[in-house]
């Protein structure tokens, strides 16, 4: 739990400022507030993935959140 709850804050982090991430049961939704199909849902997996994976995994991640326009790439 305390892993999940490290990735989310994480995650707060490169997010865009319109964009918001919640944690969830089963894995975290993040919310864009411009676009809309606002939601992207992520599953335990790739939250666990965000803290505990190896550099590449991360790195692939966040190349993801970026091409869904919901991170920057700086």
């Amino acid at each position: 739990m305390a892993e999940e709850t490290d990735a989310l804050v994480a995650m707060t982090r490169i997010l865009s400022p319109h964009c918001h991430v919640t944690g969830m049961s089963s894995g975290a939704l993040i919310a864009d507030c411009r676009r809309r199909t606002p939601f992207l849902g992520m599953t335990t997996t790739h939250v666990q993935k965000f803290v505990v994976g190896s550099a590449e995994e991360r790195a692939e991640f966040v190349t993801d959140l970026i091409r869904a326009g919901c991170a920057t790439d700086h």
